[in-house]
């Protein structure tokens, strides 16, 4: 990979986004390996306590993908044009939908996408929505700490 193509940041970052997520909740939800996964899928209070950890609103799973960047390239990020920006989302778009089951067993999420683009809900597509999310909370200097 030519580390000079100007959309080597986001190719690492889409990439970098769901190897962490899906280490971290395949970790967090099945522990290390596959029989403890099956004994816990066929589990009913599991699968409760599972849907209870699901966020439930645009703002905290933007809060989720955001704290796991690592902090030059939540940079990157913050600074990405159009063309990146759809780059990333053409990358990521399925596993958001997936990994947060926005569209199997989430309702709560399901309808805070909606309220979101209640303007446009023709157009409604909910990691577009979650990723332009995340693309304002970096380009805004609220709440922003930097530490040197």
């Amino acid at each position: 990979m030519d580390t000079d193509d100007p959309f080597f940041p986001w190719i690492r970052i889409a990439r970098g986004l769901d190897h962490i997520m899906a280490s971290k909740l395949h970790l967090f939800f099945t522990g290390t390996d596959d029989a403890n996964k099956k004994q816990r899928k066929d589990n009913d209070m599991y699968e409760r306590v599972k849907k209870r950890l699901l966020p439930k609103t645009v703002d905290e799973v933007a809060d989720l993908l955001i704290g796991d960047l690592m902090a030059g390239d939540a940079q990157v990020l913050s600074r990405i044009d159009d063309a990146g920006f759809n780059r990333l989302y053409q990358d990521v778009a399925a596993y958001i939908i997936d990994e947060f089951q926005i569209w199997t067993a989430n309702p709560e999420l399901l309808h805070s996408c909606f309220e979101q683009a209640r303007d446009n809900v023709a157009a409604f597509d909910p990691a577009l929505i979650i990723l332009n999310r995340v693309r304002q909370k970096l380009t805004s200097s609220e709440g922003v700490v930097i530490i040197t």
